[in-house]
């Protein structure tokens, strides 16, 4: 089942506390999270790394968290749990100068873990000579003690990170290599900053143990403009359960961001409503007889976020549209978020019913980072072929070749690196072939397959190597928006939360 969420509605209570419903649960064996980034833009400066994490055993194995490096570990990230229960963390950059440190105490119990532990770890650059970086470690919302083993990284060399390496979460990366131990346990909601987030903004984040979301401000939390990745494991819009993919959260272009200060920029059609003291005021609105518009802010086609806020609640209801799309309607007090697909420019807020009587305020709206999504279908108007007799295509898209052949059945400049493509075939007789997106090679199985591949190297093509009695319909190939984290090892997903 594919998990897309595409233009569904959720429900965020009064607050800063955020619906979470699944973490991603590792083996212990060769599960891992590729996020298909390298950092290098975020790592060279301050940046902060927030996660939460239930070990299957607080004092078991080493168990990973995550971490990446590149040929000889001149440049490196990681952090695991030591089988003391003690957290470790390490960075490295240019020729081995490394931040290296261990908390002084278990911060992990023996045996089964009961519940989440909310991790921050903190690196700041100072300055661009001599000076060190420091780090600091954060548990529960709570900076705790360590030492260094050592601390000789300064900001010359810390400037000078850059890897090839993409980060893993809930393993150590080490030049394309994972499995030495990587985590046995959970993870939920990692992310990423390009900033030293200071001690308000961590407490803020880890909320007496309940996720909050960090694509917005909120009491004590600032940075929501800092963010540069957020996995939700699950949890985010796009992501697919299913088939293992995990979209980065992270929100950007704020399209509106506040309060209602004045009528500027908003436009009232009909009556019974007003705005002021920083709010839209309906007062015993008709049912869409009076709304309030906002022109030529969202582009058609593109996901956008939605949240604000209902307050002085009496009677009737609201929701939001973007284009001709609507939002959920809401009927009561509270903070509310709508993921809405935008088909239009227009961003317009209705009565939903007679007699609304209603206040909002506390309006955001982004755009979904990355654009996420699928792009337009790439499977298109036949194939090319290579020393392979051209196979047969009928109107609906069926692929036959009947006999083994050593050539190519392929679409060529479709593909770049680094890119994710969702592959979705029907095979129906196969005997022998593999299907490749790029420099990477999957060997497809009878029935629906359903691949999301990551594309690697130089070939800027997709098709299928060396097919024997191979028959396949209902062909898609589409390219993910963004950059999506994919899972490996048959990793699931888990209703254990925080």
């Amino acid at each position: 089942m594919l998990w897309t969420m595409l233009g569904l509605s959720g429900t965020v209570s009064s607050g800063s506390t955020l619906e979470s419903l699944y973490s991603i649960t590792f083996d212990g064996t060769d599960d891992y999270v590729d996020t298909g980034a390298t950092f290098n833009t975020t790592f060279v400066g301050s940046f902060t790394i927030s996660m939460w994490v239930k070990p299957d055993d607080g004092q078991g194995a080493v168990n990973y968290l995550f971490g990446s490096a590149n040929n000889g570990t001149n440049d490196a990230i990681r952090s695991l749990i030591r089988d003391t229960g003690k957290i470790h963390f390490v960075f490295k950059a240019h020729d081995g100068q490394e931040l290296n440190l261990d908390t002084d105490a278990a911060h992990f119990d023996n045996g089964v873990q009961t519940s989440w532990t909310h991790l921050a770890f903190v690196v700041t650059i100072t300055g661009t000579g001599a000076d060190k970086t420091t780090a600091l470690v954060y548990v529960n919302g709570s900076s705790v003690a360590f030492t260094y083993t050592p601390q000789d990284l300064v900001a010359s060399k810390h400037l000078q990170w850059e890897t090839d390496q993409n980060l893993s979460i809930g393993a150590y990366n080490n030049n394309g290599t994972t499995n030495t131990n990587p985590l046995e346990g959970k993870i939920d909601e990692v992310s990423i900053w390009n900033v030293s987030l200071d001690a308000n903004n961590v407490a803020a984040i880890y909320n007496s143990g309940r996720p909050t979301n960090l694509a917005l401000n909120s009491g004590n939390y600032n940075q929501s403009s800092a963010l540069q990745a957020y996995y939700r494991m699950g949890n985010g819009t796009f992501d697919d359960k299913a088939n293992g993919v995990v979209h980065d959260q992270n929100t950007s272009n704020i399209v509106y961001d506040g309060d209602f200060p004045n009528a500027d920029n908003w436009t009232i059609d009909g009556g019974n409503a007003e705005i002021s003291n920083g709010k839209l005021n309906f007062d015993d609105a008709d049912q869409n007889a009076t709304s309030v518009k906002n022109e030529n802010k969202v582009v058609s086609g593109k996901t956008y976020l939605v949240n604000y806020t209902i307050s002085d609640y009496v009677a009737g209801s609201l929701k939001i549209r973007l284009g001709s799309e609507f939002g959920s309607t809401r009927s009561s007090n509270g903070t509310f978020s709508d993921s809405i697909v935008s088909n239009g420019t227009l961003i317009r807020i209705y009565s939903a019913s007679n007699g609304t009587t209603l206040s909002i305020d506390n309006i955001s709206i982004t755009e979904v980072g990355g654009g996420h999504g699928f792009g337009s279908e790439i499977f298109a108007n036949g194939w090319d072929t290579l020393n392979l007799a051209s196979p047969a295509v009928n109107s609906n898209g069926r692929i036959t070749v009947e006999t083994n052949h050593s050539g190519l059945l392929h679409k060529i400049d479709h593909v770049s690196d680094g890119d994710v493509y969702k592959v979705v075939m029907d095979l129906e007789t196969y005997t022998g072939g593999t299907i490749y997106v790029g420099g990477t090679n999957v060997t497809p199985t009878l029935g629906l397959n359903t691949y999301y591949i990551r594309s690697a190297g130089a070939n800027t093509g997709f098709g299928i190597n060396n097919p024997n009695n191979f028959i396949a319909s209902n062909l898609s190939v589409k390219k993910l928006n963004g950059i999506p984290a994919l899972t490996s090892g048959g990793l699931t997903f888990s209703s254990d939360t925080p």
